[in-house]
């Protein structure tokens, strides 16, 4: 175990050469997997609900601030509570690598 409990990762050997992946790749078992491509496809799809959540936010607060009660306000939070599940849906199909460049899902409450 390295400084900081870092593990230096194990080198990949090919034929009796060694193989390193690139600093956005990470090797699969067969391959290396160029993270910034695959993590650009998450990075997209998370803005946008992100998006979609952070106007919720500010809907939520002005009809429930209002009432409570009111259908605006338990529609509202009912939208708001499905984007918070299609993006936890989408963290959870990212990969470890990909939810490290995503916002964290406890920050968009």
């Amino acid at each position: 175990m390295g400084k900081g409990g870092c593990i230096a990762p194990t080198p990949v050997i090919n034929n009796g050469a060694e193989i390193g992946c690139g600093p956005d790749a990470v090797w699969n078992g067969q391959r290396c997997l160029d993270t910034a491509a695959e993590c650009a496809v998450y990075a997209t799809r998370a803005a946008l609900i992100v998006t979609e959540l952070l106007n919720l936010r500010v809907d939520v607060q002005r009809a429930c601030g209002q009432n409570p009660a009111s259908q605006a306000c338990i529609d509202l939070r009912q939208s708001q509570q499905n984007a918070q599940a299609r993006y936890l849906g989408l963290w959870n199909e990212a990969s470890i690598a990909c939810r490290t460049r995503l916002p964290d899902p406890g920050s968009l409450l």
